[in-house]
């Protein structure tokens, strides 16, 4: 949450598609994407080592690989603002919802911390959808640097905004 505080965009949502592709990133905001990316990767292995049901296995892989895909993806395509924006949010509803299991281990009485999981895990996500619509559908469809460029970094197609 610090590095939010750090960037600019958190209080104008207009800098996640303006001035399109976002090539300089903060080193806060890297070594956060790339520890992101490592900590995933690692969970690769990590399933054979942890001895996985054969059951569990396919659902852990979808999501292990939906996460490293998003996130490199956000970070290789210079989308790094909307990235980090989307990902916070979301961490901390996580955050919420492992300590809501852990005070009900402690505790079968103490429910609560399961619904306000599920309240702002709903908001969470209408905020994740907002953005992503805001940004993709508003912001860089109507950026006048449109194409596909890999020296300058610009990946603004219609094939990397359905992504």
């Amino acid at each position: 949450a610090s590095i939010l505080t750090a960037e600019p965009f958190t209080t104008n949502p207009t800098l996640l598609w303006e001035d399109y592709p976002h090539i300089h990133m903060f080193f806060q905001v890297k070594f956060f994407y790339i520890c992101q990316i490592a900590y995933w990767v690692h969970a690769l292995p990590e399933l054979y080592f942890q001895k996985v049901r054969k059951e569990d296995i396919a659902r852990q892989l979808n999501y292990t690989c939906l996460y490293i895909a998003h996130i490199t993806g956000a970070y290789v395509l210079n989308l790094h603002r909307l990235g980090l924006i989307l990902l916070v949010p979301h961490y901390l509803v996580e955050l919420l919802f492992h300590a809501s299991r852990l005070f009900y281990f402690s505790d079968e009485n103490k429910q609560k911390g399961f619904t306000l999981w599920a309240l702002l895990f709903v908001m969470a996500r209408l905020l994740t959808l907002t953005l992503s619509v805001l940004t993709f559908g508003f912001g860089l469809a109507r950026a006048e640097d449109q194409g596909l460029s890999i020296a300058d970094g610009n990946f603004n197609v219609l094939t990397v905004s359905s992504y």
